[in-house]
């Protein structure tokens, strides 16, 4: 009786490496994803004061290089936007009565900054009301509230 020789045809060097393929896929869609969520430098040199402040914690909207959108009402009766150029905060207060969403404004300002009272009074906050909601209010900027009036 002959005996059966143990035939296996010859593989291409594609079929034996085939299960690389998905692999080199997944470890190239890895560090595509690692390396897209860094966030690239600005190009632009920071901006120096010459008093310290704190530096507030947020993520903001950026629509455009000047200004910086940290949150928007959703019933839209205020808004509260960073201007990096000038290193200022701008509460706009479009809802009425102005008082109470003041108020609103000066408290998720503090939240979204994660800054306590002291070290907000330390920024440049602007607060400013809307003319058609309120026309009163509307002929004066604010301070925060909480803060001591300057000098």
């Amino acid at each position: 009786m002959k005996q059966k020789k143990n035939h296996h045809p010859k593989s291409s060097p594609l079929r034996r490496f085939a299960w690389l393929i998905p692999l080199a896929f997944l470890s190239a869609l890895s560090l595509f994803y690692i390396f897209s969520r860094a966030t690239p430098p600005s190009g632009q040199p920071p901006i120096t004061t010459s008093t310290p402040t704190p530096l507030p914690t947020f993520t903001p909207y950026t629509p455009n290089p000047y200004e910086q959108i940290i949150y928007e009402d959703p019933d839209k009766n205020y808004s509260i936007v960073f201007h990096p150029q000038t290193q200022n905060y701008v509460i706009s207060i479009i809802g009425s009565p102005f008082a109470q969403y003041r108020m609103e404004a000066e408290k998720m300002f503090l939240f979204q900054t994660r800054l306590s009272p002291a070290q907000a009074c330390q920024l440049d906050v602007t607060m400013a009301a809307f003319y058609v909601t309120n026309p009163e209010e509307s002929k004066q900027n604010y301070r925060l509230s909480f803060c001591l009036p300057t000098p």
